[in-house]
């Protein structure tokens, strides 16, 4: 008995569907709907003849559009903001032993060993650097710049400026 009522719930659902689709797609008011016999890109609708009293298409504009300026002026992305790395000098090293900047950037190197120490390299040299002092030095030309310290000449390191 719960089939059967089952069965027929389902088979009137199925009948209502049909008929609403049915209704939509081929019964649908004439009003609603552009003839598609003979229908190509030559006599396709446009502005001209569509009428918007019995049409809900909206009205297309099919006047061309302006040309395109390809004279545009881009403007150079803006330089980078000169930035200051830090070096570390601990345990005898410096750290990191080899870095790459920019031109205009500025290394600072920082005691934070025991020992006192001096970086000497092609165009700079500090003041002896005791614990907790430190040295900037203002790299503005590209290269590779090695440096050492000149009381400890075992430490050695690189900067290279692109």
């Amino acid at each position: 008995m719960k089939k059967g009522i089952i069965v027929g719930v389902i088979v009137l659902a199925v009948l209502i569907l049909g008929g609403a689709i049915y209704y939509y797609f081929v019964m649908m008011p004439a009003q609603y709907s552009i003839p598609m016999q003979n229908f190509n890109a030559v006599n396709a609708p446009t502005s001209t003849n569509l009428n918007p009293q019995t049409s809900p298409m909206p009205m297309v504009n099919t006047s061309p559009l302006p040309a395109a300026n390809l004279n545009v002026n881009v403007p150079p992305p803006p330089a980078k903001a000169p930035k200051t790395w830090q070096i570390t000098i601990q345990n005898f090293s410096f750290n990191p032993s080899n870095i790459t900047i920019d031109v205009g950037d500025t290394i600072k190197w920082i005691n934070d060993d025991v020992a006192a120490h001096q970086i000497a390299g092609n165009g700079f040299l500090s003041q002896v650097l005791n614990t907790g002092d430190s040295y900037s030095f203002k790299f503005t030309t590209a290269g590779t710049y090695n440096y050492h310290c000149n009381i400890h000449t075992f430490m050695t390191a690189a900067i290279n400026v692109q």
